[in-house]
């Protein structure tokens, strides 16, 4: 049987910028979720990860790796791909799923 690891990560206050205070909500939480996953993967190498977020927008941008409709929704997600965290920690697979509330 492989080893599997389970992780929960709260992020209790985030502290937005000016800037970010006036990004959509949407944007927020993509960066909420970068954020976790730039915490939680710093122990990680090539791992796959299994993101859990309650904002459908922010699920379908991450899982789609981005879309068309907003433009810095569509960066904040590749960013999550294709920037640093997979070129840090080699993340090999990232899933995402939306939280029924």
């Amino acid at each position: 049987m492989p080893l599997t690891w389970v992780g929960v990560l709260f992020i209790k206050q985030i502290n937005w910028t000016h800037n970010e205070q006036q990004l959509h909500i949407n944007a927020l939480e993509i960066k909420a979720a970068f954020f976790a996953l730039q915490t939680f993967c710093q122990n990680l190498r090539d791992q796959h990860v299994h993101v859990m977020i309650d904002n459908t927008i922010a699920f379908m941008y991450i899982n789609n790796m981005g879309e068309s409709h907003s433009a810095i929704c569509n960066f904040l997600a590749r960013e999550i791909w294709f920037g640093p965290l997979t070129e840090i920690y080699g993340l090999v697979l990232l899933t995402c799923q939306a939280l029924a509330m």
